[in-house]
């Protein structure tokens, strides 16, 4: 069926039946090198009148591309269990601060922190060595006293060092080394308890569970009745606290002291209630950005910067295979099961199932780097990748896709009929289409200081300042070969010297311009 045209010159537009939408639809798509839904709407409207968008958002939820392309949403600051403290000096927290660029002997600050007050103490240090911020560290316990846990985002190595160091100079502290929770909320970790064996987590953040033989871990208000609950046996009077002193006119006034002491008790008390109610926000906002993910749900894992490269997707696509009673998450790919477990705010819910659990490797184990590189485009990969992106068109399509780039472009190409090419031009062999890029290389690197045309923002771009340059030129097949350079020079002959110790097959010419001629181009 065709729709009413609005004149004779406009093109016809079709309605399509329900059993080709999504030849259509994937045609359409592919066209537009996975543009995403406005393009591809743009791309359909011009001949096509009843895909809605609907149906469009629904073939892009199951494009396997699309999901791994697709930019993660904002998920900054959301908190899958906050960790709260209840008492000053029980958790604090250790970093280093590069300097590096002030002028001085110091170099670095040591930024200590404790995790309820945020009280901060800072220390300069003249390097990043291990055992000048163990002597700082020792410092600031005797003056607040030791922490119960120690945290670092330092590196485990470095953690360690400090350990050792820590142990030189306090031979009497007690330690125990554990490996921290997975990095699910605010970049706090709970340690080991001691004579308890240390669970197995992945998280980088290392820290060290400290047990001093005095602490204030039970908190000032526990410990001031004790102090003043004393029985004094020689009078046989029995012990009070200071809630159960009667008031009378001999009683003395409390002194500034105990002001002091009392203020600071409701202070931390106001501390911990804020710190509750934080945390039970940060929940709430958990639970209203990330939905609950469930085992057999398809996922994507962001790839690091560090480990994608350039024609590398975004996301891992993987499956959940286990959930633990922590809301933990282990996934699977086809390349196998990740290292470690991951918490909700690691990954992205796919909407539509695109493997399954027995569409994943369940055998092997691998790190999160590894699982990428089995999965990149770079290097032997990129023809098969190229094909699953969508470039694997038979003839007819190919042809098609080449008559809509031109008419895209108001190009017309005079050896195609209407930019219609033939199916000759579409079985030319790899080999022998070929892919070149010339250059321009001056031979007078003792040039310092060369003169622009003013308002050229990329001088560095501009060949041939010297007057004096060789002409290069790189060629690769589309069959993947590259071929030998060729290498022109400015002269009037070829001397013999200029073609030894050169890249090997390389050919050589010479111009009187020195860049490249009808002549070279036949060469």
């Amino acid at each position: 069926m065709i729709r009413k045209r609005k004149d004779e010159n406009s093109e016809p537009v079709y309605f399509v039946f329900i059993e080709e939408t999504f030849s259509i639809l994937k045609r359409a798509h592919i066209l537009t090198g996975h543009g995403g839904r406005d393009k591809t709407i743009k791309n359909l409207s011009q001949k096509y009148a009843n895909i809605t968008q609907e149906s469009i958002n629904l073939f892009k939820a199951g494009c396997i591309e699309c999901q791994k392309k697709k930019r993660r949403p904002t998920t900054k600051g959301t908190v899958v269990r906050p960790i709260l403290t209840k008492e000053f000096g029980t958790r604090s927290q250790v970093d280093l601060n590069d300097m590096q660029s002030m002028q001085g002997r110091f170099s670095w600050i040591m930024v200590y922190q404790d995790h309820l007050t945020k009280f901060i103490v800072l220390r300069p240090l003249t390097s990043k060595r291990a055992a000048e911020v163990a002597y700082q560290l020792l410092d600031i316990f005797l003056l607040f006293g030791a922490p119960q846990i120690l945290q670092s985002d330092n590196g485990s190595e470095f953690t360690a060092q400090v350990i050792e160091e820590l142990k030189l100079l306090w031979p009497s502290l007690i330690m125990v080394h554990g490996k921290p929770r997975h990095p699910q909320s605010q970049g706090a970790e709970v340690p080991a308890s001691p004579g308890t064996p240390a669970a197995e987590y992945t998280n980088p953040v290392e820290t060290a569970a400290l047990d001093t033989a005095t602490s204030l871990s039970d908190g000032p208000e526990e410990a001031g009745p004790l102090l003043l609950a004393v029985q004094d046996e020689t009078s046989g009077s029995s012990s009070l606290t200071p809630a159960e002193v009667p008031a009378s006119p001999d009683t003395p006034a409390i002194s500034p002291l105990s002001l002091r002491h009392n203020q600071v008790i409701k202070e931390r008390k106001r501390e911990r209630e804020a710190q509750e109610l934080q945390a039970q926000k940060m929940v709430k906002r958990n639970r209203r950005l990330l939905t609950e993910a469930n085992v057999g749900d398809n996922v994507t894992v962001p790839i690091p910067n560090v480990d994608r490269g350039r024609t590398d997707p975004k996301n891992l696509i993987g499956v959940i295979v286990e959930r633990d009673s922590q809301e933990l998450y282990k996934i699977a790919t086809k390349s196998g099961v990740l290292d470690g477990k991951f918490s909700r705010n690691q990954f992205d819910i796919c909407g539509y199932a695109m493997y399954s659990i027995e569409d994943v490797d369940m055998q092997k184990t691998l790190p999160l780097r590894k699982a990428v590189q089995e999965v990149s485009t770079c290097g032997a990969q990129h023809a098969a990748a190229l094909g699953d992106f969508g470039y694997a068109f038979d003839v007819y399509e190919l042809r098609l896709f080449v008559k809509s780039f031109l008419d895209t472009a108001q190009r017309n190409a005079p050896q195609f009929k209407d930019n219609m090419p033939g199916e000759e031009w579409a079985r030319v062999p790899p080999q022998n289409i070929v892919n070149y890029d010339e250059t321009n290389l001056t031979d007078d690197p003792k040039s310092k200081a060369m003169l622009f045309r003013k308002g050229i923002k990329h001088p560095e771009r501009v060949m041939n300042t010297s007057k004096s340059s060789v002409s290069l030129m790189v060629a690769c097949s589309a069959a993947g070969n590259q071929l030998p350079p060729y290498v022109v020079y400015k002269a009037e002959r070829l001397m013999d010297t200029w073609v030894i110790g050169g890249p090997l097959m390389a050919r050589y010419n010479r111009t009187h311009s020195g860049w490249f001629d009808a002549h070279c181009f036949s060469d």
